[in-house]
């Protein structure tokens, strides 16, 4: 008989000896977050923890690929990666608008 065919590459597939890839996607993730809140720290133009704490989680992600499916995960992935940027930019346009209304009232009061 023939050698075993190779096994198929899925959901927990990987390069042998190496991370799964479900693994490294969320590590970019985590990696993207991590950067974006420090350099968020670093110009000191917004507040970079929604950022910092969203980094972990992403990391979360693979354990629920492997309970359901890899379209859960990279849904819940995305999630996570864009919560963070979804929240800030909505708290920072009611900023915009309360400074601005502030600023149309003192020139109106001169």
């Amino acid at each position: 008989r023939g050698a075993a065919p190779p096994p198929r590459g899925g959901a927990g597939a990987g390069p042998p000896g190496g991370a799964p890839p479900a693994w490294l996607v969320a590590a970019g993730g985590a990696a993207f977050l991590l950067g974006s809140a420090g350099f968020r720290w670093a110009l000191g133009f917004a507040n970079p923890l929604p950022r910092a704490l969203a980094a972990p989680v992403c990391l979360l992600t693979p354990l629920v690929g492997r309970g359901l499916s890899m379209a859960v995960e990279l849904v819940a992935l995305a999630v996570v990666l864009v919560g963070p940027s979804w929240s800030v930019s909505r708290s920072a346009a009611g900023a915009v608008r309360r400074r601005s209304g502030t600023a149309t009232r003192r020139r109106l009061a001169r």
